[in-house]
């Protein structure tokens, strides 16, 4: 009954998610703070650039950063109404996203990663883009590797997902072009050519390129060893988990599109668990950047799983489980 409620379609759908967004995020909006900095994650040129519109202590930090995460879930939502891969309409998943994203006090403001995660929302639309449509084939890689190039610039770390704009040809297209394979080369690295071509005009290069170096050999992984993070990781494991065996047996994802869409998902979780285990320069930033794909496993879960008692049962423990983790949970960062 309450997992219905907030599988509305319609107005009503929309209202709960607004309402969810601003109980979360309410209270610390009205809190000032100075311009957020994150060692060894908030280097980037982009994100430099962006943070230093912030002069002192202010609230729009935070204000925008939650315009960015609403953002961003509103599009996880679309992008399946767009593209139809999951049976149906709902905006569960932008739900799902919100709380994930938001049970961690150090994701509460203006860190890289929402803007990244803005930017890979676009790379997975460009390279859906590019099933069955041969003419989209060289532009649509060419964008989905720009803009993902687009977001390393704001958050390193997200340079793992480089290797899925290949993994995607495979996966959904079917072409010969050789070009096809050349293309996220240069779409890759076209933003960084432009932002080094800046920074040594400007005599910034030097600068630049010792951040980037700071950035990957700095630690932030302390947080893998947090136990209210493994407790809650546990949860969204087993609730992917559940996901994942609901997309198998569903009769709802036979249509070939929607097996490989899911498929691009898996990689995608793949590549970032590797680099949150790999990269100890990854903080907790690395955690918005896992919800965007196991918001999809753990939605199909909740709106297409069978014995309606444990999904309702489990949407509750989860919602219960991301709120009380921004309360009780102590920040992750040292």
């Amino acid at each position: 009954m309450f997992l219905r409620l907030f599988n509305q379609r319609g107005f009503i759908g929309v209202l709960l998610f607004a309402v969810a967004g601003i109980l979360l995020w309410g209270e610390s909006l009205l809190v000032p703070q100075p311009p957020p900095s994150f060692p060894g994650e908030s280097s980037m040129p982009f994100y430099a650039w962006l943070a230093a519109l912030f002069q002192g202590e202010t609230i729009w930090p935070r204000i925008t950063a939650f315009g960015l995460i609403i953002t961003n879930s509103l599009i996880i939502s679309w992008l399946n109404t767009g593209l139809n891969f999951m049976p149906g309409k709902s905006w569960l998943p932008s739900l799902v996203y919100l709380l994930a994203v938001s049970a961690e006090p150090d994701l509460q403001t203006l860190h890289p990663a929402h803007l990244a995660t803005l930017f890979i929302l676009l790379t997975v639309f460009f390279i859906f883009g590019t099933y069955n449509n041969r003419s989209n084939e060289v532009p649509w890689t060419f964008n989905a590797s720009f803009s993902l190039a687009v977001a390393t610039l704001f958050y390193l770390p997200a340079i793992v997902l480089l290797p899925l704009i290949w993994i995607s040809m495979f996966v959904l297209q079917k072409s010969d072009n050789w070009r096809v394979m050349v293309v996220p080369f240069w779409g890759f690295l076209a933003p960084w050519l432009l932002v080094a071509a800046g920074a040594f005009l400007t005599d910034k290069l030097v600068k630049w390129s010792d951040a980037i170096i700071n950035d990957l050999f700095s630690v932030n992984n302390q947080y893998l060893f947090n136990v209210y993070f493994l407790a809650l990781t546990g949860l969204v494991v087993l609730l992917a988990a559940f996901g994942s065996i609901a997309v198998v047996a569903s009769g709802g994802v036979k249509k070939i599109m929607s097996r490989k869409f899911f498929v691009i998902f898996y990689w995608m979780v793949g590549l970032i668990m590797i680099a949150a285990i790999a990269l100890r320069s990854a903080g907790p930033g690395i955690i918005a950047l896992l919800s965007l794909p196991t918001t999809y496993f753990i939605s199909y879960f909740f709106i297409f799983g069978k014995r309606n008692f444990w999904r309702e049962a489990l949407f509750m423990i989860y919602i219960a489980s991301m709120v009380a983790s921004y309360f009780l949970m102590p920040a992750l960062r040292p």
